[in-house]
């Protein structure tokens, strides 16, 4: 799959920083690249920066959806659901993960957070 590089130049980091976030909020980057989680994580993440966690918290549902398969979407998801005080909705979420994967190894790293989950319902 074609890739497009930026390579820009930043007086300082917070213009950097400064940048980036109003990029990586725009809707039109969701459009450009459809199938890329990174656009929905990182949306999440500044609405996060932001204090507006509750927001952030519908950005990652809503990818969760789309990306039902993504283990960075829903492990994203139930941390943020951990942070927000919704354990049972992050233990569903690992729950799921759990449940899908073939790999020994996946499920066994997804039992810490999913005990954690359920321990802090």
């Amino acid at each position: 799959m074609p890739s497009l590089v930026y390579m820009l130049v930043h007086d300082n980091l917070a213009d950097r920083d400064k940048n980036w976030a109003a990029f990586s909020a725009d809707p039109e980057w969701k459009k450009l690249s459809p199938g890329a989680v990174q656009p929905w994580l990182d949306e999440a993440r500044l609405l996060n920066d932001a204090g507006r966690d509750a927001k952030a918290l519908e950005v990652l549902r809503a990818a969760s959806r789309k990306f039902d398969d993504s283990t960075e979407v829903v492990t994203a998801l139930a941390n943020a659901c951990i942070q927000a005080g919704k354990a049972e909705e992050a233990e569903q979420a690992y729950l799921g993960l759990y449940e899908k994967s073939q790999d020994n190894a996946v499920r066994l790293r997804l039992l810490g957070p999913l005990a954690y989950a359920a321990q802090s319902r």
